[in-house]
């Protein structure tokens, strides 16, 4: 019987080794009909991602819109490193995830609400803050709906963020909802 570790490694082996798919949508295996040659990520981009794995841990969160409620954030790297795992609100029963990776050049981001929608956004560089836009949604059932479509990251310091999130009602901006987060030292 394997050791519990043991079994964990040979397991990371080998789904890495199979390529961790089975390409979806009814062709296991058939990986080439759905990849696209895509160029590698920009130094910006890469450093932007490098950023958000330097957050790994947990953060105070002040929301500026709820009369200064505070929460909390931990973030993780997971997958060998190739992506950022945020978890806002742990254990709250409005807990969210959103999930960063980069996507050949691109900066990406699932955004996975306690509205039971999911944004996909893409972000831009800009100085020390990623500007995410929203790309695609899933489980939107009316147009009209409210969603965060956009996202602000500002890295103020290695210890101190703030995200500005956007949401819009009927593709129109709708409201904003501001998160100072400060690292929690150890």
């Amino acid at each position: 019987m394997y050791a519990r570790p043991t079994l964990m490694v040979a397991l990371t082996s080998f789904l890495t080794a199979a390529g961790c798919h089975s390409a979806g949508h009814g062709e296991p295996g058939n990986v080439a009909a759905l990849v696209a040659p895509k160029a590698a990520a920009s130094p910006a981009t890469k450093d932007a991602f490098d950023k958000l794995a330097a957050m790994a841990g947990m953060w105070e969160v002040t929301v500026k819109e709820m009369e200064g409620v505070k929460g909390t954030s931990v973030l993780s790297v997971s997958s060998m490193g190739s992506v950022v795992r945020e978890i806002m609100g742990p254990g709250a029963a409005h807990e969210m995830t959103n999930v960063y990776h980069l996507d050949g050049p691109d900066l990406v981001m699932t955004h996975y609400c306690g509205a039971g929608n999911q944004p996909h956004m893409v972000g831009t560089v800009d100085g020390n803050t990623i500007r995410f836009k929203l790309q695609s949604i899933t489980n939107v059932r009316q147009p009209d709906e409210s969603v965060m479509a956009a996202l602000d990251m500002t890295f103020v310091g290695p210890d101190h963020v703030i995200q500005a999130w956007t949401h819009f009602k009927s593709g129109v901006a709708n409201g904003n909802v501001t998160m100072d987060m400060k690292r929690v030292k150890k």
